[in-house]
């Protein structure tokens, strides 16, 4: 697994709670937890938890066990209240077989070498008829600095998701795209970064915006999320997949 520098998921745990591309995403993962009826009070692992940004947005409803590879981000999660914390990698759980209800993992998937492998994990803790909900960036043309300071080793088709949850175990429910309303935007400056990069250390794409602009495109984003979690979208920057443990 590939670690997500220190300083990345310091300005990660500053911004996370506010900045559009976080909100949004996490209220898309609501409402496939919802859709697939995930009970209220059910375990869920957030697996590769990071700073614990979806942990404060699904803590009302069910119960999280957040797991990370990194002790900077575990402290960040312990810091937003997370007091149920594994510090391991997602490709080896220290738990038992079929522990979990429902498993969340944002964003998780393009930082491991084997993700079929960690999909067969996760599916192993998951109890029958669990849900697996998940994201990862997705159109490998899109490929940027943001991905290599993030410590990504791919970005996703819609074929390869499938094929990599299939050979897992699971059964795909749902797949599609999300921040599919922003992609021209997103795509142009993604190439416009590609055309002018230059030596040094790559960098996210995450700064602090004004107020104003943030809430624009927290707004345009949840509404992609809305639109996600119920028709097909057209490409964009994230693929969302929904997995069942059958037997």
């Amino acid at each position: 697994m590939v670690a997500v520098r220190s300083e990345e998921l310091e300005r990660m745990y500053r911004l996370e709670e506010t900045y559009w591309w976080f909100g949004a995403r996490r209220l898309l993962v609501r409402y496939m937890l919802d859709k697939y009826r995930v009970a209220p009070g059910s375990l869920l692992m957030d697996a590769g938890c990071g700073t614990g940004g979806t942990f404060l947005a699904l803590r009302d409803r069910w119960s999280l066990v957040g797991v990370d590879i990194s002790p900077v981000a575990l402290e960040f999660a312990k810091g937003r209240g997370m007091t149920l914390l594994v510090g391991a990698d997602v490709q080896r759980l220290p738990f038992g077989q079929d522990v979990f209800d429902g498993v969340v993992a944002c964003d998780v998937l393009e930082h491991l070498e084997d993700d079929v492998a960690a999909l067969a994990e996760l599916r192993r803790v998951t109890k029958a008829n669990g849900v697996l909900v998940v994201t990862v960036p997705a159109l490998p043309w899109l490929w940027s600095d943001h991905d290599e300071a993030l410590g990504h080793l791919r970005r996703y088709t819609r074929r390869g998701l499938r094929s990599v949850l299939i050979e897992a175990g699971w059964k795909v429910e749902r797949l599609n795209y999300s921040v599919t309303l922003l992609m021209p935007a997103i795509a142009g400056f993604r190439l416009f970064r590609r055309a002018r990069r230059r030596s040094g250390a790559p960098k996210v794409d995450l700064f602090e915006m004004p107020g104003p602009v943030n809430a624009v495109l927290g707004a345009v984003c949840r509404l992609d999320s809305w639109l996600a979690a119920r028709v097909a979208m057209l490409p964009g920057a994230s693929l969302l997949a929904v997995g069942k443990k059958i037997g």
